[in-house]
C-alpha cells in the first residue's frame, strides 16, 4: 500500500486552481469551472473537489470547525527561493 493522493474540499476551484498551478504541480484532469480537479507531482496526486461533490457523497458533511486541519510542505532550495515563492503568489 502507499499514499496515492491528498484531497482538499474547496469553497473557491478558481482559486485553489490558480494556486496550485502557480506552486508548480500539473493539471491532470478538470480545472478552475469543474468540480473536481486533480494535479499531479511524482506520483502523488492533488485532488480538489466542491462542497457540492462532497455534499453528494456525504449529504451530513460539514466543514470542520476549529483550527487548521493540515498543512502541505512545497520543497524550495532556499529561503530566497521561499521570499520569491510568496512573493509571487501574494
Amino acid at each position: 500500500m502507499k499514499l496515492d493522493a491528498i484531497s482538499i474540499i474547496t469553497a473557491d476551484m478558481p482559486s485553489a486552481v490558480q494556486f496550485y498551478s502557480a506552486l508548480g504541480l500539473d493539471l491532470v484532469d478538470g480545472g478552475a469551472d469543474a468540480p473536481h480537479t486533480e494535479f499531479s507531482s511524482g506520483s502523488l496526486r492533488l485532488l480538489l473537489d466542491t462542497e457540492a461533490v462532497i455534499l453528494s457523497i456525504d449529504p451530513e458533511w460539514t466543514w470542520p470547525t476549529g483550527g487548521h486541519k493540515m498543512s502541505l510542505a512545497f520543497d524550495c532550495s532556499n529561503a530566497e527561493a521561499v521570499d520569491t515563492t510568496f512573493a509571487q503568489l501574494t
